[in-house]
């Protein structure tokens, strides 16, 4: 387990201080600094004043053979706007953003189309929704003035943030 662990904090370590966004019409990805993440998003999506309707949690199993997703599970959001719909999560690996006309294809996949663990059904589950508020750049404001692309990712917390913990602190703070 420690050096899973260990393997994780590596693999995180390589991307950290940057998000990526996956834009899902036009199929091409970004990597985009911390300090250049509000002037960046603006120029790529042209949507930083875009209004929040709704914000909404879902889980996914960690892993293909978990029997319930009751504790472990990996969580994220999605922000749904009057024109996009935007998926935020931190996994292992690094912060992501994904957006998409289609609510599924942040919902249900990963950048290049891989398909998210299910348990049950076809979809991931859905833990909370609530009315949205604040707009697409003050998430970006969020993220840069919280430093959360610098934060150290934590399977179990500890001084870090892990994938429920970031998916809550964005939920709360956009409802």
């Amino acid at each position: 387990m420690t050096k899973t662990i260990a393997n994780l904090r590596e693999s995180y370590d390589k991307h950290k201080g940057s998000l990526y966004f996956w834009d899902w019409d036009e199929r091409r990805g970004y990597t985009i600094l911390q300090d250049q993440l509000v002037e960046d998003f603006e120029s790529i999506t042209n949507d930083s004043d875009e209004e929040i309707i709704q914000v909404t949690i879902y889980k996914t199993p960690l892993t293909t053979w978990q029997l319930t997703q009751a504790v472990l599970y990996h969580a994220f959001v999605v922000l749904e706007t009057e024109n996009w719909y935007y998926s935020l999560e931190i996994s292992e690996k690094c912060v992501t953003m994904q957006r998409s006309k289609s609510k599924e294809d942040v919902r249900d996949s990963y950048p290049g189309e891989k398909l998210r663990n299910v348990l049950r059904g076809d979809k991931p589950e859905r833990i909370k929704k609530a009315k949205g508020k604040k707009t697409m750049g003050k998430v970006m404001k969020y993220i840069v003035d919280g430093e959360i692309l610098d934060r150290n990712y934590e399977v179990l917390v500890g001084d870090g943030q892990n994938c429920q913990t970031f998916a809550n602190s964005i939920f709360r703070h956009f409802t």
